[in-house]
């Protein structure tokens, strides 16, 4: 979706991690405090009634998952035997 007149750059992953917005903690299965972060961040935004920065700070916590899995994956040695498929 595009907002006429919204700078689109506003919309770049990951976005800014912000403070004085309370404290609010969810924990999520993740090892990561910057993706926990960025979620607690995401629901206090969502309760802020500030959306499209909410959704913004949880695409933020997938990305730095995503990132870490990645990297994660290029290092394994991973060895699939598919021969029963």
């Amino acid at each position: 979706m595009h907002i006429h007149g919204a700078d689109s750059s506003n919309d770049k992953l990951p976005g800014p991690l912000l403070d004085g917005l309370g404290d609010l903690h969810r924990p999520v299965t993740t090892k990561s405090k910057q993706a926990q972060r960025y979620f607690d961040q995401g629901m206090r935004l969502l309760f802020a009634f500030n959306h499209k920065e909410a959704v913004r700070s949880f695409r933020s916590a997938a990305d730095d998952v995503h990132r870490q899995l990645t990297g994660a994956w290029s290092r394994a040695d991973v060895k699939l035997d598919l021969s029963w498929f």
